[in-house]
C-alpha cells in the first residue's frame, strides 16, 4: 500500500447540490398521455353534445330505403305465348311490347263483331222501312175513315127524310165501324214497328250493343300484346314462348322508374323540427361518393302496433330486457329534387339521409360534412 494514498472513506455529499429524479425532469403539462387523454375527452364531449343537438335540429339516419311502385304484369286475355321481347332485369320504355300471345282467335272475334254490326245496321234499315210503311198505312186508314164517316152522315140524313132505305143507313154505319177498326189495326202495327226499331240512328240499342261488341273485340285484340305501363324495369320473369298464359295470371314483375322515392325511418324524437318541403341530402350505397339533393314529401304519423288480440286470440306482449326502451321510428318520404338519378337507383337499396332545418347553420354544416364522409364509406360497405 502506498503511504501517500488517502484511505477510502465515506463519500462527502455536497449539501448545496440538488438531487433530482427522472420523474422530476418531466413537466406535468407536457405529459403526452395526459394531453392525449384530455383531447379525447374534449372530443367525446363535443360529439355527445353534437349528437344531442343534431338529433333534434339536423337528424341523420342510415335507415333509408329506395322505394318505387312494384306491380305484377299479366295479360288481360288468355292465349298461347308466341314471343317474349324482354329479358330478366331489362329496362324498358313506356309502351314497349314485353310479350305477345297468338292473336288469330281475337282477330276472328273482331271480324264476327264487325259482321254483327253490319247486320244490325241492315236490320235497322229494314225496320225503318217497316215503320215508314206502317205510318203510310195509318194515314191511308185515317183518310178512308174520314171518307166513310162523311158518307155515313149523308145516308143518315137521307134516311131520316125517307129518301133512302133504312138498310142503306145501317150499311153506312157498318162501314164506319169497319174503317175505325182498320185504323186501330194500322196504329197497332205502327207501334209494334216502332218498338222493334227503337231509337233511330246511333241511339238504337241494337246498334249500340253491336258497336260495343266491336270495341271490346278490338280491345281484346290489342291486349294480345303486353306493353310496359311506364318507364321502368322488368324482373322476376316467369314466362317463356310456347306457354299458355291465363288472363290475370302474373308473368313478370314491373318496377316503375317514373315515381321513385326514399323512405327514411327516423326516431320519434327527431321529427320535431322537420317540415314538408324541407331540404335533405341523400347518399346512395349504389353511388359511393355522390350526394343527391331532395325534399321531404310527407312525415308519417302512424305505425303498426302489436296486436291487442282479436276475440278468440290472446294478447301479444312485446318483452324487452334492456334498460332503455327501443325508440319508435316513423317513416318520412323523400323525393329527389333534381329527378331520379338514372342507372343508380335500385329499389330496396339502402341510403343515408341527412335532414336540414332552418336556423341551424352550424349543425347543418356539420351534417353536410358527416353525410359526405358516410358517402365515402359506401366504397367499403
Amino acid at each position: 500500500m502506498n503511504e501517500n494514498s488517502t484511505p477510502a472513506g465515506p463519500e462527502v455529499i455536497d449539501s448545496d447540490r440538488e438531487v433530482s429524479s427522472p420523474e422530476a425532469d418531466v413537466d406535468p403539462r407536457g405529459n403526452p398521455v395526459r394531453r392525449t387523454t384530455l383531447v379525447v375527452l374534449v372530443i367525446c364531449v363535443l360529439l355527445f353534445f353534437w349528437y344531442l343537438l343534431a338529433d333534434r335540429f339536423a337528424p341523420w339516419t342510415d335507415q333509408g330505403r329506395v322505394q318505387a311502385f312494384v306491380v305484377p304484369i299479366s295479360f288481360k286475355v288468355s292465349g298461347r305465348v308466341t314471343k317474349v321481347h324482354v329479358k330478366q332485369d331489362q329496362q324498358v320504355q313506356a309502351g314497349d311490347v314485353l310479350a305477345e300471345i297468338r292473336p288469330v282467335d281475337y282477330e276472328l272475334t273482331l271480324k264476327e263483331a264487325e259482321a254483327a254490326l253490319e247486320q244490325a245496321t241492315q236490320n235497322i234499315g229494314a225496320s225503318v222501312e217497316q215503320v215508314t210503311a206502317a205510318k203510310a198505312k195509318v194515314e191511308k186508314s185515317r183518310a178512308e175513315l174520314a171518307y166513310v164517316e162523311k158518307q155515313a152522315e149523308r145516308y143518315i140524313k137521307l134516311a131520316a127524310k125517307g129518301v133512302v132505305a133504312k138498310a142503306d143507313e145501317e150499311r153506312a154505319r157498318a162501314e164506319v165501324k169497319k174503317a175505325q177498326a182498320t185504323l186501330k189495326n194500322a196504329e197497332a202495327d205502327l207501334d209494334k214497328a216502332k218498338q222493334r226499331l227503337g231509337d233511330e240512328g246511333e241511339n238504337n240499342p241494337k246498334i249500340q250493343q253491336a258497336r260495343a261488341a266491336v270495341e271490346q273485340a278490338r280491345v281484346n285484340l290489342a291486349a294480345t300484346k303486353l306493353r310496359a305501363p311506364s318507364n321502368g324495369g322488368v324482373t322476376n320473369l316467369l314466362v317463356h314462348e310456347g306457354e299458355f298464359a291465363n288472363a290475370g295470371s302474373p308473368l313478370m314483375t314491373f318496377v316503375s322508374f317514373d315515381e321513385v322515392w326514399i323512405q327514411a325511418n327516423l326516431r320519434e324524437n327527431s321529427l320535431g323540427h322537420l317540415q314538408i318541403g324541407g331540404e335533405v341530402e341523400i347518399a346512395l350505397d349504389s353511388a359511393p361518393g355522390q350526394v343527391f339533393p331532395g325534399k321531404v314529401s310527407s312525415i308519417g304519423f302512424a305505425v303498426e302496433q302489436p296486436s291487442t288480440g282479436k276475440p278468440g286470440e290472446l294478447v301479444v306482449i312485446k318483452s324487452s330486457s334492456s334498460w332503455l326502451r327501443d325508440a319508435q321510428r316513423f317513416p318520412v318520404t323523400i323525393h329527389f329534387s333534381d329527378g331520379v338519378p338514372r342507372g343508380l337507383v335500385r329499389v330496396g337499396g339502402q341510403a343515408d339521409v341527412q335532414f336540414y332545418t332552418e336556423g341551424s347553420t352550424l349543425l347543418n354544416g356539420l351534417g353536410r360534412l358527416w353525410l359526405r364522409l358516410m358517402s365515402l364509406f359506401s366504397y367499403v360497405h
